[in-house]
C-alpha cells in the first residue's frame, strides 16, 4: 500500500496538538511554581500519558474491510506519537531530571547525537552483539 501526503496531515496534527500540551503544560506548572521534577512529570502526562490508547485492536473491528483506517492509526501512531517521544522525550527528560543541566549544554548533545554518523551505532551494536 502506497501512503499519499495527505495521510500524513492527522499525524502533523497530533504532533502539533503535542507540542502545545507540552508548551502549555510547562508555563501552566512554571506558574503554579511546581519544582521542575514535578513539571516534567505533568509535562510528560500531558503530553504522552495516553499515547497507549489509540485502540488498534478497536479501530480493526470498527473498521472491517478498510486498511486504510488502519494504515492512518499506524502513521499517526509512529509519527505524531512515536518520534516525538523518542526524540523529544529523552531531551525534556535530561531537562527536567537534572539539576546541573543547562539548556546550553543539552542542546550541544541533541546536535552532536543528530550529527553522528549512523555507522557508529552499527559499529556500537555490532560491538554490544545486539
Amino acid at each position: 500500500m502506497n501512503i499519499q501526503l495527505n495521510q500524513l496531515e492527522p499525524a502533523g496534527v497530533m504532533l502539533a496538538l503535542e507540542l502545545g500540551s507540552i508548551t502549555l503544560a510547562w508555563i501552566v506548572s512554571r506558574v503554579l511554581g511546581f519544582s521542575r521534577v514535578q513539571q516534567g512529570a505533568i509535562v510528560f502526562c500531558s503530553a504522552w500519558g495516553s499515547s497507549t490508547f489509540l485502540g488498534y485492536s478497536i479501530i480493526s473491528e470498527m473498521f472491517l474491510n478498510k486498511p486504510v483506517a488502519m494504515t492512518d492509526v499506524v502513521l499517526i501512531s509512529e509519527i505524531g506519537v512515536g518520534y516525538p517521544i523518542f526524540i523529544l522525550g529523552p531531551i525534556l527528560a535530561a531537562y527536567f531530571g537534572s539539576k546541573d543541566i543547562n539548556m546550553k549544554s543539552l542542546w550541544s548533545s541533541v546536535l552532536h547525537f543528530f550529527k553522528t554518523p549512523i555507522e557508529m551505532f552499527i559499529e556500537h551494536s555490532v560491538a554490544l552483539n545486539c
